[in-house]
């Protein structure tokens, strides 16, 4: 049975948990929110999460830095035979995304260098309870570890500040503040 993955940093581990649930993104007007899912094992580069600098311009993280100011970086991982999970595009006609959304989200794909074709998703939530968590290591190794055994560590990064090779800013610690983005 083939895998699929939910991408997430650790300070959102604690409002995971605290619903029990994995939570479709809200949808906009006619459109239905959406939990995102990719087939990719290595990391699904288009859920890398927006940051702001501490001069608020925003951009996207590099996978250290999230690692680094977001409490690690984490996926769930879900049977792909479990009901309700469509594959890209069909999950953009369930999900009722307008032309321009999906526009929108195709370039983001080009531009991060993501395959639509490994992205999935299901538009109800998918209780966490059953599903295993894994953090992944500074080599690229994905480790099963628990909620329990991390969530400490994963809310308070040790990490007082990094530069942004990409920005040329610093982020003190307590300074990060993740931004919502459309994210497959």
């Amino acid at each position: 049975m083939a895998q699929l993955y939910h991408y997430t940093i650790g300070i959102k581990l604690d409002p995971i948990y605290a619903t029990g649930a994995l939570l479709p993104s809200p949808g906009e007007g006619r459109e239905r929110g959406i939990l995102w899912l990719s087939s990719n094992e290595g990391y699904e580069p288009s859920a890398a999460k927006a940051g702001a600098s501490p001069g608020g311009q925003p951009r996207v993280l590099s996978l250290e830095e999230m690692m680094q100011h977001g409490g690690g970086v984490f996926r769930f991982v879900v049977d792909s035979d479990r009901p309700r999970l469509y594959e890209w595009p069909r999950l953009a006609e369930r999900a009722r995304l307008s032309r321009s959304v999906r526009g929108l989200l195709l370039r983001r794909a080009e531009e991060c260098g993501a395959h639509p074709r490994q992205w999935f998703g299901s538009l109800a939530a998918i209780a966490v309870d059953a599903l295993a968590l894994q953090q992944r290591t500074p080599d690229g190794r994905w480790l099963d570890v628990r909620y329990e055994d991390v969530a400490q560590a994963a809310r308070n990064p040790r990490v007082v500040s990094v530069r942004g090779s990409e920005a040329g800013v610093d982020i003190p610690r307590g300074q990060f503040r993740p931004t919502s983005t459309p994210s497959p």
